[in-house]
């Protein structure tokens, strides 16, 4: 399966709590830098824990994440994003980073939980 065989044209995602918008950036860092299972893990993982990201300001934020590969071996990620409301985020950008990175935001406390 191919990444136009994937229906990627849905921009944003709803669950009882929050929604989740896409902007087309963040998009095609996605479908540029990961496997279509990844990108699957990435999007579910955010589904779940857009709710928990912190308001601190109508700037764009950043975030650290990690999921696995098939393997198992994990791949740190920052999100740029933007959020507003309790209920709302913009997720901007995606790209992978160093495992120092990522726990630099795990010490700022600027990372979804596992």
């Amino acid at each position: 399966m191919n990444w136009r065989a994937m229906d990627l044209k849905q921009k944003y995602t709803e669950d009882s709590e929050a929604v989740f918008v896409a902007e087309d950036g963040f998009l095609e860092s996605i479908k540029s830098l990961f496997t279509i299972s990844e990108a699957m893990r990435i999007w579910v993982k955010l589904e779940d824990s857009v709710v928990f990201l912190p308001i601190r300001d109508l700037f764009p934020q950043k975030a650290g994440m990690v999921v696995h590969d098939i393997e198992g071996s994990p791949k740190f990620l920052e999100l740029d994003y933007i959020k507003e409301e309790p209920d709302w985020v913009v997720m901007l950008d995606i790209r992978e980073v160093d495992s120092d990175n990522y726990l630099d935001k795990i010490l700022s406390n600027e990372h979804i939980p596992i």
